[in-house]
């Protein structure tokens, strides 16, 4: 039974492999972009068969019980390591090894470079950027606490990969080599699950800082934003059961959002500044996902991904806001450019009549301002709204303004 996959350049070749590890400790390299370069030739019915006759490039077993993998780089040194979660409170670290010059996959291997055992169990892995740069393996722990495994190997005069200790509170373990935080806040089970996600993007105009930012969730409710000098930014408590922590750029600013889901469907985004946008999913998630895939015209786009129990996946793409922070609608058209006196005109409407901006806003969605910047479609509504015979009810209004919005 497969208990994870994962995908990333674990071979450190300059592409991406697919990785399923199973329950009884077997580990499958699949070369996915090899086949399709040897079947390049074939036929588009053949094409459809490409995905049901794939077989493993290489196979290896490493220790059973796997439960979470991270294929990424967690000591600085460029090359993608392979972190494997158990469900007996044990993390390993691996490293892709093989013969200079040789020809296929089938002559490297997985060689362990760590063993760590912490208090805990393990829901989440994540690299997270340190107070100084240098990336840091995050593990998640009950109780929204997380423990930082430090890789000894890259220690000059470290002692060979060892058994690991069990973690302490401030890092008292005699090797030294797991550092447990445990986190402030409202937390009522010390044993709740919690999940975390690290590396959350600041943006190109986001602070200078060199602290990475990662996010915490709890199956109670509890969602954190925090980083690597421990400076909680923000703290949330919903009423659902968050089960999967995700990272997405929604607004296309740089700035990834903090993606919670909830085994009911509850899903919830949130920015750097705690401004939530929540969604409703129909059915109850099984598994959830987000990131940036391809699914119509061969480009990424954010996507939203859930697994219901009834067996389907779902892709919801596109996913894209145009603002996370509240706004309103004097400020949206100010910002919208070419477009001259007619917003000020608008801005001089309200002020002296702010009773009709809630008419004005329905109208303004009615007509669609967005789709002309001539102002023949905005002069002829502030003119109705600056007119004082003009009493009729909202219905009135905005059916007077949608006969000039298109003239």
């Amino acid at each position: 039974m497969l208990t994870c996959v994962g995908v990333g350049d674990i071979c450190n070749k300059g592409k991406n492999y697919v990785v399923a590890v199973g329950a009884e400790g077997w580990f499958h390299l699949f070369d996915l972009t090899a086949t399709a370069s040897a079947k390049s030739e074939t036929s588009s019915q053949q094409e459809a068969l490409f995905w049901d006759d794939q077989k493993p490039c290489f196979t290896q077993h490493i220790p059973a019980n796997t439960k979470v993998i991270l294929i990424s780089d967690i000591d600085g040194d460029g090359r993608s390591e392979l972190v494997v979660g158990y469900t007996d409170r044990v993390v390993r670290a691996f490293r892709w090894e093989e013969p200079p010059d040789s020809p296929d996959l089938s002559s490297g291997q997985l060689v362990l470079l760590k063993k760590w055992l912490l208090e805990g169990q393990v829901d989440s892995l994540s690299v997270n950027p340190g107070p100084e740069g240098v990336p840091e393996l995050m593990v998640s722990q009950p109780g929204c606490g997380y423990a930082i495994l430090l890789c000894s190997w890259t220690q000059e005069g470290a002692a060979e990969p060892g058994e690991g200790t069990p973690a302490t509170p401030g890092g008292e373990s005699p090797s030294r080599d797991v550092i447990l935080h445990l986190t402030t806040g409202r937390i009522h089970n010390k044993n709740v699950s919690t999940h975390l996600i690290g590396s959350i993007s600041r943006g190109s105009n986001g602070d200078s800082s060199k602290c990475g930012l990662f996010a915490l969730c709890t199956l109670d409710g509890t969602l954190k934003l925090m980083d690597s000098s421990e400076q909680l930014l923000w703290s949330v408590q919903v009423d659902h059961q968050l089960f999967a922590l995700q990272k997405l750029d929604v607004t296309g600013d740089g700035r990834e959002e903090v993606v919670a889901c909830a085994w009911d469907g509850q899903t919830y985004i949130i920015d750097h500044n705690r401004m939530v946008v929540r969604f409703q999913f129909d059915e109850n998630v099984n598994a959830f996902c987000a990131g940036q895939y391809t699914c119509k015209d061969g480009r990424n786009s954010p996507c939203l991904v859930y697994v219901s129990f009834n067996h389907k996946i779902y892709v919801y793409w596109r996913v894209e806001l145009e603002r996370m922070e509240p706004t309103n609608l004097l400020r949206v058209l100010e910002e919208r450019p070419g477009t001259g006196a007619c917003w000020s005109a608008s801005a001089w409407t309200l002020r002296t009549r702010p009773q009709l901006g809630s008419w004005w806003g329905t109208c303004c969605m009615r007509v669609r301002l967005p789709g002309r910047t001539d102002g023949r479609n905005v002069l002829p509504c502030y003119a109705a709204l600056a007119s004082p015979k003009l009493n009729s009810p909202p219905g009135s209004i905005c059916s007077f303004l949608c006969k000039y919005s298109y003239q």
